[in-house]
């Protein structure tokens, strides 16, 4: 019985925590995946009654994860516009980068990146991201796992997550459609 309690506790607070991040698309394949997982170490830690240390919070105190997110507005008289939500897990050198547009082409592809945010104005890039793929309404969804860069933190007003015209990064399609700095936080 334990075990089912342990299961849903995790499935419950990965739920709240998703919620309170602002995500329209906590259904999407993704969160369902991890919530599989959360389950699954759920299942396989032990559960006691005792007032000791419960599993979740062993799962909280082993964790180093950094967040921040970003609002990405239109360039030049574009319609797109999204949210962007980064998490960098410092212990295991991952950075998860979920981006979510509306206002695309239907069934049009888009290359979108982080770059180096210097003063309001998008530098270089830092690191390519997951294609957005419009569906029939324009809207888009990707999740990029990027892992091994040795990323020790996520900068301060250093980062912008720009989405180009696409479908490839030659001629017009390296113009950006949106763009927005990378704010530390939920």
């Amino acid at each position: 019985m334990n075990t089912k309690i342990a299961k849903m506790a995790a499935a419950a607070s990965l739920l709240v925590s998703l919620a309170s991040a602002g995500s329209a698309f906590a259904a999407t394949t993704h969160h369902v995946a991890s919530a599989k997982h959360v389950t699954k170490a759920a299942a396989k830690s032990k559960v006691s009654t005792s007032s000791k240390k419960k599993p979740m919070d062993k799962m909280k105190a082993t964790a180093a994860v950094q967040y921040a997110h970003a609002t990405l507005s239109p360039f030049k008289g574009s319609k797109v516009h999204g949210t962007a939500m980064l998490d960098l897990n410092t212990k295991t050198d991952v950075l998860t980068v979920m981006v979510m547009v509306s206002g695309l082409k239907p069934h049009s592809v888009h290359p979108e990146h982080i770059h180096f945010d210097k003063g309001g104005k998008m530098g270089g890039m830092a690191f390519a991201l997951t294609n957005l793929v419009a569906d029939a309404k324009g809207n888009a969804m990707a999740t990029t796992v990027i892992k091994g860069k040795h990323i020790m933190k996520i900068p301060a007003n250093a980062w912008g997550i720009v989405v180009h015209t696409g479908p490839k990064m030659v001629g017009k399609g390296d113009i950006p459609v949106a763009e927005g700095a990378v704010v530390l936080g939920k």
